[in-house]
């Protein structure tokens, strides 16, 4: 007999079906129940249980914090079960503590402006309990070093009563309510698609993940553009919704991990961008200014070529680019970047952090920075001994190779 692949994305797309078979039957057998929403959380909640690493567990409840502020009652809360102590452990409800919160997911038999509203008060009520800060107590995760504390926020619904677009939009509004730290990260509507936030670095027009989940106080401020979206994903919205939910466990205070891209599948389905935005120095996520619109971008106005002190030969390229209230230092060098951004880190007095623009493509840029641009002009003209810094024209030319 010959072997059969099985795939993760099947496997999810079955349970996907399954969802909606049971979610059929309560509207058939028990239409009030259907309607308040309380047996659909069950469902859902089954299929969490069923399926998540043995390190998490899910159930109704609150959530309280060091202080003693206490959360609206939500219908799912995903908890670290090993390490977590339980409050409260009564027959529906139960009470945990913050820093063992990893997500908390609303459910909806069927959504609307109304109840989208509801699940974002909801939401909000636990982010904005603060976890306490890593200490040498929090184990690492993952060979990485990053560890989330933050407690992920997610709307399932089995149905809509309008289209993706129509809700894009109402999220739009309602999360501009609230800060951006207390924002829904994510809306999954079972066999029609998912909303959310993705990220997208300077320079490159590809969406390069998703993004949620609250930021703590102390992080760098990433030099990304951040997106609402809409992605019309069909039967494929559960494994979005299951994919996204386990990339936050993935680094929350342990180890958890999938395989994405099996559980993806092949998906050639389209998002459409509902709106941008981007960090301002407050580390709070505001609209995207308009000179960072694709059609409308302004190259940055501030830019320095280098070349070697001994050929003479055109070796890089450092600007300035304007974000919000701070500005990015973007660069494209030969040799290593970790020699510019150091100068501009030490020469400012900043601490900041640089990634790469995208795999492969020789374009840098740094976390966003409270830099003017006098301090960054001072400082761009001598950055080492072995590099000739010149003022580049504003002319949109491309510099001279050789000086």
């Amino acid at each position: 007999m010959e072997d059969k692949k099985i795939l993760l994305k099947d496997l999810i797309l079955s349970a996907s079906q399954q969802l909606r078979q049971d979610f059929m039957e309560i509207q058939e057998n028990n239409p009030h129940a259907a309607e308040s929403g309380a047996e659909t959380e069950i469902i859902l909640k089954a299929f969490l249980k069923e399926r998540l690493p043995r390190r998490f567990d899910v159930e109704t409840g609150f959530v309280v914090g060091s202080d003693g502020s206490v959360s609206k009652q939500c219908d799912l809360i995903i908890y670290d079960a090993i390490n977590c102590p339980i409050y409260r452990k009564g027959p529906k409800t139960y009470i945990f503590p913050k820093d063992n919160v990893a997500a908390v997911i609303e459910v909806k038999s069927k959504i609307n402006k109304d109840e989208l509203n509801d699940a974002g008060r909801k939401i909000e009520s636990v982010k904005k309990i603060k976890p306490s800060p890593i200490t040498n107590v929090d184990q690492p995760v993952t060979f990485s070093d990053m560890i989330m504390t933050n407690t992920l926020g997610c709307v399932f619904a089995f149905d809509s009563y309008t289209t993706l677009k129509t809700l894009s939009e109402n999220l739009k509004e309602i999360n501009s309510k609230y800060e951006s730290q207390y924002w829904i990260d994510s809306v999954a509507i079972l066999d029609k698609g998912v909303i959310g936030y993705t990220m997208q670095a300077p320079f490159n027009e590809n969406m390069i993940g998703w993004f949620g989940g609250a930021c703590v106080d102390e992080f760098p401020i990433p030099p990304y553009y951040i997106h609402l979206v809409k992605q019309e994903s069909g039967d494929l919205a559960l494994n979005h919704f299951f994919m996204k939910l386990m990339t936050h466990l993935t680094f929350f205070r342990k180890r958890s991990s999938v395989d994405f891209a099996s559980v993806l599948g092949s998906d050639p389905k389209q998002i459409m961008t509902i709106q941008g935005y981007q960090f301002n120095l407050e580390k709070k996520l505001v609209p995207a200014e308009k000179s960072h619109y694709k059609g409308k971008f302004v190259n940055p106005k501030i830019r320095f070529n280098l070349y070697s002190k001994s050929t003479r030969d055109l070796i890089g390229q450092v600007c300035l680019l304007p974000w919000q209230d701070g500005a990015t230092i973007t660069c494209s060098v030969s040799f290593n970047p970790k020699v510019i951004f150091q100068h501009y880190f030490h020469t400012l007095k900043l601490k900041g952090i640089f990634v790469s623009a995208e795999k492969d493509v020789n374009m840098w840029f740094s976390s966003v920075l409270p830099i003017k641009d006098e301090e960054f002009i001072k400082a761009s003209e001598q950055i080492h001994k072995d590099i000739i810094s010149v003022r580049d024209t504003d002319d949109d030319e491309p510099p001279p190779t050789k000086i």
